[in-house]
């Protein structure tokens, strides 16, 4: 009942289109208040993307936002500049979970798909990844951690829902794959 009435309440035929329009709200709201972008960060992400950079790693960005508010969001948190590459939607025809934009990065840097580490938080992106022949960890959000974990799209050790465990997931990924 409660999924029907949210999908009246946006006018969309599935609860799928309508948790959409809840994020696009939440989304905006976020976008309008720097305040409120800086408390919502994701730090586990922000040091991980420091530590690569750090590292010598060029990094991507593939999102679909648009590309104003994902300059506007790397503005805000002071990350302008940080990525090698930003794709966005405004970048592809397909969005995810076609691995379109995975390929527009994987080009733009230089690097082949299977060279590419990936780190997602929704289905959609995780299927993305895959389909574009890149090595995928899923970082869960409160929104995407039941998602990610019933979708059997990763094994359960790549899917990381502590996120002090992400740079450790990380290494035994890197570690794996560096033994392949």
């Amino acid at each position: 009942a409660r999924s029907a009435a949210r999908m009246a309440e946006f006018g969309v035929d599935t609860p799928w289109q309508a948790f959409v329009q809840i994020r696009l709200r939440y989304y905006e709201e976020l976008l309008a208040d720097p305040d409120m972008l800086k408390n919502n960060q994701w730090p586990h992400n922000v040091e991980l993307l420091h530590s690569a950079r750090h590292n010598g790693c060029k990094t991507g960005l593939a999102t679909m936002s648009y590309c104003t508010q994902v300059q506007r969001v790397l503005a805000v948190l002071d990350l302008s500049g940080e990525f090698d590459f930003v794709a966005s939607r405004d970048d592809v025809e397909h969005g995810k979970p076609d691995p379109e934009i995975y390929h527009l990065v994987s080009a733009e840097l230089g690097i082949p798909p299977q060279g590419c580490l990936v780190i997602e938080d929704s289905p959609s992106g995780v299927k993305a990844a895959l389909a574009a022949g890149m090595w995928c960890i899923a970082v869960t959000t409160p929104f995407t951690r039941d998602l990610l974990h019933t979708a059997d799209l990763l094994e359960k050790r790549w899917i990381v829902d502590d996120p002090a465990t992400l740079m450790a997931v990380i290494g035994e990924m890197l570690a794996e794959r560096n033994q392949d």
